[in-house]
């Protein structure tokens, strides 16, 4: 049975629902309640309202999902392709240096397997309560509709060719978001070429670049539906698998961005003897909170080489250059794997969280005590509203990225944040 497979997809019908950039949506866990109320007022047919859907009447938000989405599959909202197919996936985008990228992968479906089989790799930890809502989702829908986006080694850019050829004909979907990204999906039935490009890639191996969580979902459902078929398992159903957008690693659009951490309460922690901890381990550069810009700059220059943190509190930002030398001292850090050791996050996490504020690991991990923000200014925003502390981030860089799978480790949750991410909505993957 072959790892990587073509599938026979459903997707929203325009004649139906009109404009398809109403109908979809970012994933669920960037999904705040605000924006939801956006989306459900964008469309009566947008994906939120069964990826993250709201209470109804006597219904909870799980059994609204499974009505709606069988009641748009009945009423022809969503359309199953006739034949079997991969996806194309293409994203124009614009990052914040004005710089505008194109990300090419595609969609199909990828055999399951676990993390110790080693052919799909994770690089992050996960929390229980994301998995355990996207669990009863699977169970109340039977299907899924948020692709796992994995990357996939091509140096000689072999698949990245064949990409190139299969989108030379117009996209059967284009959308701009309100962002002015653009989406382009091409749907290849062609057995013969889907044939060439996954017998390129089918035995390379992936790592979960964004899914983590829902990747593990899979897992743990496709062990309940085993369990229930009991004899009549076949391993040919298609909860075996889970739909994925897959990217290679060399793609010139591919880039990380960083991911800030805001404490949710601020430590009881006198912030003269922090600040005299850390000087211990690091150089401090202050700027004002009306030089942001120059503070992020002088953050991403000295990240080039060094480790870099940036700590706002009281209105003002310290920027923390560590010594590679003197982090060794600490304890936290020394028993560390280097490759471990040379990530910003381990820094932050294991050293100046839990060793020198005294937020102890458990906690860490525990929901809702850090909170994760994407924007700069909007963590600066948020620790100022709160009375707390943000620590600001570098992008993790993809050498390190790769050194930590090399050795079979995690990174500390929310290390990466692969930009931008892909649309729900696009293509669902049913299980029936």
């Amino acid at each position: 049975m072959p790892k990587i497979d073509a599938f026979q997809g459903y997707r929203y019908n325009p004649e139906k629902v009109g404009d398809l950039s109403l109908v979809m949506a970012p994933p669920y866990d960037v999904i705040d309640p605000a924006l939801q109320d956006k989306l459900y007022d964008k469309s009566p047919y947008n994906v939120v309202r069964i990826d993250l859907a709201k209470e109804e009447n006597d219904l909870n938000r799980y059994s609204v999902s499974q009505h709606t989405y069988t009641t748009w599959k009945q009423k022809e909202i969503l359309r199953q392709d006739e034949k079997p197919s991969i996806y194309l996936y293409f994203q124009t985008y614009s990052l914040p240096d004005g710089r505008r990228l194109t990300r090419r992968g595609f969609i199909a479906r990828r055999r399951l397997e676990t993390f110790a089989e080693g052919g799909v790799k994770p690089h992050e930890q996960t929390f229980p309560g994301p998995k355990a809502d996207r669990l009863k989702l699977m169970q109340s829908t039977n299907a899924s509709f948020s692709p796992i986006f994995a990357l996939y080694p091509d140096p000689s850019q072999e698949a990245g060719a064949q990409l190139a050829q299969l989108s030379e004909r117009k996209p059967d979907i284009e959308i701009r978001d309100e962002k002015g990204d653009e989406h382009r999906l091409w749907c290849i039935d062609d057995a013969a070429k889907i044939e060439r490009l996954l017998g390129t890639v089918h035995d390379r191996p992936l790592l979960i670049a964004d899914g983590h969580h829902r990747y593990e979902t899979a897992l743990a459902f496709a062990e309940e539906q085993k369990a229930k078929l009991g004899d009549r398992f076949t391993g040919k159903e298609p909860f075996n698998y889970v739909m994925m957008y897959i990217c290679a690693l060399e793609d010139p659009g591919l880039v990380v961005l960083p991911t800030h951490r805001v404490l949710a309460q601020k430590p009881e922690v006198n912030e003269e003897i922090f600040r005299g901890l850390v000087s211990k381990y690091a150089k401090i550069k202050t700027f004002p909170m009306s030089e942001v810009k120059a503070a992020i700059r002088f953050m991403e220059e000295e990240g080039e080489h060094e480790h870099v943190l940036g700590w706002v509190h009281a209105g003002q930002i310290e920027i923390m250059t560590f010594d590679v030398d003197k982090i060794l001292e600490s304890q936290s850090l020394n028993r560390l794997h280097f490759s471990i050791r040379d990530l910003d996050v381990t820094i932050l996490h294991d050293l100046v969280m839990e060793e020198l504020l005294g937020v102890a690991k458990g906690a860490q991990k525990e929901y809702g005590n850090i909170l994760y923000i994407k924007e700069a200014v909007e963590a600066i925003q948020l620790a100022k509203e709160k009375n707390t502390y943000a620590f600001l981030m570098n992008a993790t860089k993809l050498k390190q990225i790769q050194a930590v799978i090399a050795i079979g480790e995690k990174m500390p949750q929310k290390s990466t944040f692969f930009y931008p991410k892909p649309l729900t909505g696009l293509v669902f993957y049913d299980f029936a």
